[in-house]
């Protein structure tokens, strides 16, 4: 879905600013596709428009998405943390339940994503209090 929907954006973006509809490279796709999107096609839209922005050609590598990726998502990640809230426990709780979106739900898929054995993830369910059919609503 990624892919597709991006290359919908790309074109919209890029008649908007008055260039030619660009390539993006089969690796910078993988590279969307890889990430996690909790702001869906928002978020998504912004990585398209800074990458179309700062090309220096009518081809979108991965080395145009980068950067952009790695600041956007370090400053969604942050801005989703209460004022104030410097625990670990909360890091922790968001890491999981971002990790249980990404994978629809799937414990062991969340685990090999966080890279902690299966009982880990049985462990901070409990700790947070997520239970099965918990939302994953991030707080």
């Amino acid at each position: 879905d990624i892919e597709t929907w991006g290359r919908i954006l790309i074109a919209e973006l890029a008649y908007k600013m008055g260039r030619n509809y660009p390539v993006v490279t089969p690796s910078a796709w993988s590279l969307l596709e890889e990430r996690s999107w909790p702001g869906n096609l928002v978020q998504l839209r912004q990585i398209l428009e800074g990458a179309l922005a700062t090309a220096q050609s009518d081809t979108i590598g991965v080395a145009d998405m980068m950067e952009l990726l790695s600041d956007y998502q370090a400053s969604y990640a942050i801005d989703r943390f209460r004022p104030g809230s410097t625990k670990i426990a909360e890091l922790e709780k968001l890491s999981l339940i971002y990790a249980l979106r990404a994978c629809e739900g799937n414990r062991r898929c969340a685990a090999e994503r966080l890279g902690v054995s299966l009982r880990t993830i049985y462990n901070m369910l409990k700790r947070h209090k997520i239970s099965h059919d918990h939302s994953l609503n991030i707080p």
